[in-house]
């Protein structure tokens, strides 16, 4: 799966998980883009790389035997999907090596792979599966869901497809014969992630024991003083004050390790509880908000909620003509038209004429829930930002909608600004009147500053930064 980002945050990424090797492919701008990570008891050795796949050579598994593992991205244009194909046959090993091909091939091999929407054409997928048996891979199978990636949408428009997944041919089958892929709930991203286990089974002979160290979040927890207080109170059965010490930091430890491995079983337990859940709803997901889905929301009720019933009352009320009126006539009468060429002021000039047929269509759409497919079109303006311009990104776009259409959503914004005021926090000062962006640097640096002199308490802070390129087009 493309990484969509640059070295310096792929290399940072491999650092907070701790892997030692790693080799990148960086992106091309915000497409594209692959990464390999391993850890140091691995040996690799990189064969080949492109913009969509990374081989390596893998050293001391099995029995000393070598093997090659490709990571493979197929090219997410159709019409370039033959060149994948072509490359994935050009990477095929010599004769009797292991080999292991897995990552976002951006096709399926069946017309099973596909739940809802159009299917694909037969040669598309003929094409995918003639290559497979030309490399001689085979697929591996799964434990989990079928498929591995959404497109995220609603209703009729839902589709998922079987499109990630790994392939191995006899040789390495043979190397790992009990080898297992396990397709993993979608947590953040529109992919799922794949496991592979080339294990039999865990072998807890070669665990080692970890050094102890305190967690800082075990404070948090309501009984956590309780055992700490009565470990501590132990009497100590040495001389000498700093010998004192040690003695009863030792007795803390054992009540501690103690404690946490209840309290680890029982998160444990409940942490696969929930991951059932999750991988169980995303299987039989369809699209719709089923009952089973409202019941994970009810996780959320204990959450004070922020709009008054006053207040929901106020916006879920059925809109009226006055409220079309007076959002029409907010609108500037000689904006650009959109593609059906009539600007706001045709409607406020003729509003006696047109009025009450125009009140009556917008307000199906808004109290009947109408269909907008009539006037969901839009004109797209490229604004040079400087002279000469030569990538997209050096454009402004304009959206020029039909009045109809930004009618309703003024209407609707109308709305909302009631209740702004008491729903968005001061610090988002995006969102409120006559306040620019900009002050939101001084708002986070006050906040850095804060979480940074803090040094008590039992409860602590957390900043989370977002890599933005305006709020309404990218953000990571």
């Amino acid at each position: 799966m493309e990484t969509k980002a640059r070295r310096s945050s792929v290399v940072r990424l491999q650092r907070q998980l701790q892997f030692s090797s790693s080799f990148i492919v960086e992106s091309r701008g915000f497409s594209g883009g692959l990464a390999l990570f391993w850890s140091e008891d691995v040996v690799a050795e990189v064969l080949s790389y492109s913009q969509h796949h990374i081989s390596l050579l893998i050293r001391g598994d099995s029995g000393g035997r070598e093997w090659t593992l490709t990571g493979f991205y197929g090219n997410p244009d159709t019409t370039k999907r033959r060149e994948s194909w072509q490359l994935l046959q050009a990477l095929k090993p010599t004769m009797g090596m292991g080999w292991m091909c897995i990552g976002d091939f951006n096709e399926v091999l069946s017309s099973g792979d596909k739940s809802r929407g159009r299917q694909r054409p037969f040669n598309q997928v003929e094409a995918f599966r003639a290559a497979t048996e030309s490399c001689s891979l085979f697929d591996m199978g799964y434990v989990g869901n079928k498929f591995t990636w959404t497109n995220g949408r609603s209703g009729q428009a839902f589709i998922k497809e079987r499109i990630d997944r790994a392939l191995c041919n006899v040789e390495w089958s043979e190397l790992f014969p009990f080898s297992k892929v396990y397709n993993l709930p979608i947590l953040s991203s529109d992919h799922c992630p794949i496991l592979v286990s080339v294990e039999q089974f865990e072998l807890d002979s070669t665990r080692k024991d970890r050094p102890f160290r305190y967690e800082a979040s075990w404070a948090l927890k309501e009984d956590f003083y309780e055992v700490l207080e009565k470990a501590w109170s132990k009497p100590r059965r040495v001389d000498g004050k700093l010998c004192q010490v040690i003695e009863g930091l030792n007795q803390c430890r054992v009540e501690l390790v103690r404690w946490h491995k209840q309290y680890a079983g029982n998160y444990r337990v409940e942490l696969r509880k929930l991951w059932d859940q999750v991988t169980e709803l995303q299987r039989d997901n369809e699209g719709h908000l089923t009952e089973k889905i409202k019941q994970v929301q009810n996780c959320l009720e204990p959450v004070e909620a922020t709009v008054t019933e006053e207040q929901n009352g106020m916006l879920m009320r059925p809109y009226t003509q006055q409220e079309v009126k007076t959002a029409l006539f907010q609108m500037e009468g000689l904006s650009s038209p959109g593609p059906d060429g009539y600007p706001a002021y045709f409607y406020q000039k003729h509003w006696n004429l047109v009025g009450a047929q125009l009140s009556n269509a917008v307000l199906h759409v808004l109290n009947e829930n109408g269909s907008l497919f009539e006037i969901n079109s839009t004109y797209i303006t490229l604004i040079p930002k400087k002279k000469n311009p030569a990538k997209v990104s050096e454009f402004r776009p304009i959206s020029l909608c039909n009045v109809l259409y930004k009618l309703i959503s003024k209407i609707l914004a109308n709305r909302l600004k009631k209740i702004l005021p008491s729903v968005v926090s001061p610090s988002q000062s995006a969102f409120v009147p006559n306040k620019l962006i900009t002050d939101n640097v001084i708002v986070a640096f006050e906040a850095l500053h804060t979480m940074k002199a803090r040094m008590k308490g039992r409860e602590g802070y957390m900043a989370l930064k977002l890599d933005m390129s305006k709020a309404y087009d990218r953000i990571e």
